[in-house]
């Protein structure tokens, strides 16, 4: 106990019993000795409880007196004040309960987990509660990553006894930890495999493990971060809606009212997010809209709201406004025979859902193994339940099969409403709204690796949340100020890093909210040794690669105005080449020609898209980009070079120049009829791109220097390199 904090300290003296008050003039002393007594009985018996806890803790360190005190303790652990605080401060006491917790993982699989063994290691989850509930120990709990130890338990499917109490248990540690509404909870818990873990009880466990983890689920979508994350692809949204939609349908047979309370929060949250709630036309179960589960919500008024509400979204987001004809039997008012039902409107709406494809597995969820059974739609995506995994890459084509970005969306025929339209209503692009001096403070919503593991290096899709605060055109870019003092200037911030926005005006969620940054991690090698030296590593692009969902991040700006997209003629060709990250601000240029359904722009023109990069693990976004090609092949043209797997004309590495000069004849000919040209990258790419459009300038008998001038003053011509 040598290391508990002086607020918790629990020596000998803390136990001696006050002194009693001197006798006052004229009482006896035997009244006197009465009185102090009664004064001092609390205060000693608090001690004593405190005497109890203290021995107990010391206890769980002797392999032959833990059973007994893991037992006590766990009875008794609402009485104890400060437990939780001594448990984490004693000396080898977290340990002792890790090693409870891992000496049965053997009988894990196969399952041969006895019921006594399952209740010692349930009392010890019991104590891990107690600390993950402390507002002291909470932090502490998530930093050791204590949570990870669960995973074996969440993930076990046998029904027998045993395990079932086991799981019940460890939800029970996570549900302590979001029951207190806390940013930084809900961002470790995105960074783990908490969410798929909880999908899988919610498929197969008893009707009480489902109510926790579905509670579990519901309160990471309250917070806007989980909210973003969750809604993030249409894997992760089907993953969980699907899920919701199995239980609602297994409460038909097997009714549950407070399980299905939590089922309609986690929905009614749902659609609070645009895309999210168009998507539910098409896939909310229809006994939440043909009043099927009426019965279970009599006298339950909370719950009969939420409903409503939730209808109410839906309704707003496919009709315009109209009443849903599921609300008439929920909530009991007369039915309209011109409102269309419940799966008539599911169809109307199904035709206007935004186009999203699977963006791959991420670092946090890529194992789990939930299922359906449905065949539901997004954007005329077809997921079908037998192969639904949380972000699964098993069916994928070995190309594919890597990490990739969670805010990759892909176009459909169907193009994408965004809101909110008076973003399209400024004449000018917004300029600087925030200065280095005045930063705004943003919100990680998620990082992402979207390269292969062949790339050389590694390179993040970052979505920050800037609450529509800091709004900016397309091929704008945002300053991002890292945390730390500068080291050249002792006490001052760092320098602003500049980072193209790799997003439309209406962000990856297209409601206006958010901003996509494309970063490649900055990593210094010695040259004699071969070794990183991290003392020389990029230092913002490592804080940005290594931000968490919540994490708070500088921002300035919008800067920039020769990147923007000229959009006075929709008709008009760009031809966009980029190395590497430079691909940042095309993907916002394509992402609104072909992907969002903007009423005051609609691209009828050319763009041609050159992207270099050292192999095919190296590409950004192909996947988004490839489905343009597909879905727009008279507006869209896709070239890569590939400098590690292909060769020029010469047999030497391609490099993007390469590929400009394979195509000079056709590229001179568009700049001639007033194409844009527009580049993006390390500097390094201009010299040998100037070196090829000089040679074919030459060859074709003009000269570069005055077409170049004419090109700038037509204002065709664009460059940004860093």
């Amino acid at each position: 106990m040598a290391n508990l904090p002086p607020s918790l300290s629990i020596g000998a003296a803390s136990f001696a019993a006050p002194s009693p008050p001197p006798p006052s003039p004229g009482a006896s002393s035997s009244s006197s000795l009465a009185a102090a007594a009664a004064a001092a009985a609390p205060g000693a018996a608090k001690d004593r409880k405190m005497a109890s806890a203290e021995q107990l803790v010391l206890d769980l360190c002797d392999p032959e007196l833990r059973e007994n005190a893991l037992l006590d303790l766990s009875k008794k652990r609402e009485i104890f004040q400060d437990l939780a605080p001594l448990l984490w401060h004693s000396y080898g006491t977290i340990a002792a309960l890790l090693q409870e917790i891992v000496s049965i993982y053997p009988s894990l699989s196969p399952p041969t987990l006895s019921p006594g063994a399952s209740n010692r290691v349930c009392n010890a989850l019991a104590l891990l509660q107690c600390v993950a509930s402390h507002s002291d120990t909470r932090i502490p709990f998530l930093n050791a990553h204590i949570p990870l130890y669960l995973y074996p338990f969440l993930n076990t499917t046998s029904k027998t006894r045993p395990f079932e109490y086991l799981r019940l248990t460890s939800l029970g540690v996570i549900g302590a930890l979001v029951k207190v509404d806390d940013s930084e909870v809900i961002g470790f818990l995105l960074q783990t495999e908490i969410i798929p873990l909880c999908l899988r009880t919610m498929e197969m466990g008893s009707e009480l493990s489902k109510t926790v983890a579905t509670f579990i689920v519901q309160k990471i979508l309250l917070d806007d971060v989980g909210l973003r994350y969750i809604c993030a692809t249409a894997e992760r949204f089907f993953a969980v809606a699907s899920v919701l939609s199995q239980m609602v349908q297994a409460l038909a047979d097997q009714p549950s009212p407070r399980l299905l309370k939590h089922i309609i929060r986690c929905y009614l949250r749902l659609s609070e997010n645009s895309r999210a709630c168009t998507a539910l036309n098409s896939c909310l179960p229809n006994a939440l809209k043909d009043g099927t589960l009426n019965n279970f919500l009599q006298d339950d008024h909370v719950t009969r709201r939420w409903l409503q509400q939730l209808l109410h979204n839906m309704t707003m987001a496919g009709m315009g406004g109209a009443p849903h004809g599921g609300l008439d039997h929920i909530m009991g008012i007369s039915k309209d025979p011109c409102f269309p039902s419940g799966s008539a409107m599911a169809t109307a709406v199904a035709s206007q859902v935004a186009g999203s494809a699977p963006a791959g597995s991420d670092r946090g969820v890529r194992s789990s193994g939930v299922q359906g059974s449905n065949n539901i739609s997004f954007s005329n995506k077809s997921w079908v339940g037998a192969t639904l995994a949380w972000e699964s890459k098993a069916a994928r084509p070995r190309h594919v099969n890597k990490v990739l970005c969670m805010s990759v969306q892909q176009a459909s025929e169907s193009k994408v409403a965004v809101k909110p339209l008076d973003l399209e209503s400024a004449k000018e692009p917004p300029l600087n709204t925030y200065k280095p001096k005045e930063p705004y403070t943003a919100t990680i919503v998620s990082v992402e690796r979207i390269v292969g593991p062949k790339a050389p290096g590694e390179t993040c899709h970052i979505v920050i949340d800037h609450g529509g605060n800091v709004p900016y055109w397309e091929g704008q870019s945002y300053g991002i100020i890292p945390p730390g003092e500068n080291p050249k200037k002792p006490g001052a911030p760092h320098n602003v890093r500049l980072y193209s926005i790799a997003s439309t005006r209406y962000g990856d969620s297209f409601d206006g909210r958010t901003t996509s940054l494309c970063v490649r991690r900055a990593v210094y090698y010695d040259p004699e040794t071969g070794k990183e030296d991290p003392s020389k590593n990029g230092v913002c692009s490592n804080f940005l690669c290594n931000s968490k969902p919540g994490d708070k991040v500088k921002v300035t700006g919008p800067s920039g105005k020769i990147m923007l997209l000229p959009e006075e003629d929709p008709n008009a060709t760009h031809i966009m080449i980029a190395t590497g990250t430079g691909v940042a601000p095309f993907r916002g240029y394509l992402r609104r020609m072909f992907m969002e359904d903007v009423p005051k722009y609609r691209f009828g023109g050319l763009a041609w898209l050159f992207l270099g990069v050292a192999n095919t693990d190296s590409l950004l976004y192909d996947e988004e980009f490839t489905s343009y090609l597909k879905q727009y092949p008279d507006n869209f043209r896709y070239d890569k070079a590939l400098s590690r797997e292909q060769k020029n004309k010469n047999g030497g590495k391609m490099y993007v120049q390469d590929k400009i000069e394979e195509y000079s004849d056709e590229i001179f000919k568009l700049l001639d009829g007033g194409a844009h040209i527009y580049f993006c990258g390390l500097k390094g790419m201009m010299p040998g791109i100037q070196d090829t459009l000089k040679k074919v300038a030459e060859q074709r008998g003009e000269s570069w220097e005055q077409k170049l001038s004419q090109l700038k003053k037509n204002k065709q011509w664009h460059v940004e390199v860093y």
